[in-house]
């Protein structure tokens, strides 16, 4: 009885249709494109259901939004592409706000870095808000951005608000 030992190389061209075929020879190996916009990243980044962005606020490659569902608020931080062709790097956080009748000027929820100061706060306001002002400890103000029903402020130096 002989017994084959593959040498050389022909082992390995017996197996290479099988190694073909399981690779699907004709399918791409790439990824699928990033988003084109920021709300189109936050949206895929926060999963099933009907989230309505509300309010964006961008800055150069970065933006921030906040999003809702029902009486859930989404807060979501999405940055650009290093070739700047889509969104790649999105951060998402959800959390239960419920919404009451009438609804008051809330501060709901905030981005904060690591030594526990917020970067990014959002809030419920009445839909017939005008303006959020937020006074920081050094007396300075920021102005938040409004819609559907909620504010969204990105400080430019991140700090607690002694007053909304």
């Amino acid at each position: 009885m002989k017994t084959w030992r593959p040498t050389g190389h022909g082992f390995l061209f017996a197996l290479m249709p099988l190694i073909v075929a399981a690779c699907g020879s004709g399918a791409s190996s790439s990824l699928p494109p990033a988003p084109r916009t920021a709300d189109e990243a936050c949206l895929a980044a926060a999963g099933a259901g009907s989230w309505q962005v509300a309010v964006e606020i961008g800055r150069a490659n970065t933006s921030v939004l906040a999003m809702e569902r029902d009486a859930d608020i989404a807060s979501c931080q999405t940055a650009k592409s290093a070739d700047l062709g889509g969104y790649d790097n999105t951060t998402v956080g959800v959390g239960t706000h419920p919404v009451t009748s009438p609804q008051p000027l809330t501060y709901a929820t905030s981005h904060v870095l690591r030594d526990g100061t917020p970067s990014v706060l959002i809030g419920r306001v009445p839909f017939d808000t005008a303006t959020v002002r937020l006074i920081l400890g050094d007396a300075s103000t920021e102005s938040a951005s409004l819609g559907h029903g909620l504010w969204l402020a990105w400080l430019a130096t991140p700090a607690t608000p002694v007053t909304i």
